[in-house]
């Protein structure tokens, strides 16, 4: 039961789910955000220059990867500024809050005013952007990108991200997860409204993974990792300009992730990466 649930037969596994519940593809993005917050645990403390930097830079290119990939009028939100903002507002906490206990206390506040608020995110997201400037112009009656997703529920993955890095605790990764199951009986685990619930399954899920593969080296995966903008940009610019059937898109979106990440780790090999 629980395998048809993440995979269900033929392609659909490889697509998003359409409301409640959660496939693979439904686990790449927050996996991003969640190395964001890892790599904040192991890395330097960047300038405030910098940060502000890689968000006005993430930002911009998401609005251009979306003129490229979606019809007029622009959409303003989007997956690259998805990021920017939710790793920039989690280095701001990071950098005051300082103690992993106090991150994780912000990341727990986070999600309780996202899940009381969830029900207006869609009012929230059309008030600050008109319909057409949002997820599918807006007929969808919902963003997965939008406003308090971004500022709340990928704000606090990307939290719970450096709080799982820096602790390398099992308790807290269980502890995430029984946490989630709570949460469950108010929210299903939803990627496209983003419910609390879905967060802290994602953040229970790859602390779970990252202490069970800590003591994996893959050198090669370090080197598409240093690369992985271009990776996404892309495999997703190709899709685009080949313009294949829905069958095809998925297919070719997996063959384009494949040949750039190799193209990703050999441009690493030579000190050529694309970085924000």
């Amino acid at each position: 039961m629980f395998v048809e649930w993440l995979l269900p037969p033929g392609y659909e596994w490889l697509r998003h789910s359409p409301w409640d519940g959660i496939r693979i593809a439904d686990v790449v993005f927050p996996g991003y955000l969640f190395v964001v917050g890892a790599s904040m645990a192991v890395g330097r403390e960047r300038s405030w220059a910098r940060v502000v930097r890689r968000l006005v830079l993430l930002v911009a290119l998401g609005l251009v990867f979306n003129a490229f990939t979606t019809t007029d009028p622009l959409r303003f939100t989007g997956v690259l500024q998805m990021i920017g903002v939710s790793g920039f507002l989690a280095g701001v906490t990071i950098r005051f809050a300082r103690r992993v206990d106090d991150v994780a206390l912000v990341a727990g506040v986070l999600l309780v005013v996202h899940g009381a608020l969830l029900a207006r995110a869609w009012d929230i997201d059309r008030w600050l952007f008109a319909d057409e400037r949002l997820y599918r112009l807006g007929v969808a009656g919902h963003d997965p990108e939008g406003v308090l997703a971004c500022v709340l529920g990928a704000t606090a993955l990307v939290l719970l991200g450096f709080c799982a890095a820096r602790l390398r605790s099992w308790p807290f990764a269980i502890g995430l997860l029984a946490l989630a199951l709570v949460a469950w009986a108010a929210w299903e685990p939803n990627k496209r409204a983003w419910t609390p619930t879905f967060t802290l399954l994602m953040a229970g899920g790859f602390a779970v993974a990252l202490l069970a593969l800590r003591p994996v080296r893959l050198p090669l995966l370090d080197r598409v990792g240093r690369n992985a903008l271009l990776v996404y940009l892309a495999q997703h610019a190709v899709r685009e300009v080949v313009e294949p059937t829905t069958d095809e898109r998925l297919l070719l979106a997996i063959g384009a992730a494949v040949a750039f990440s190799a193209a990703a780790a050999l441009l690493d090999r030579v000190g050529v990466r694309l970085r924000v």
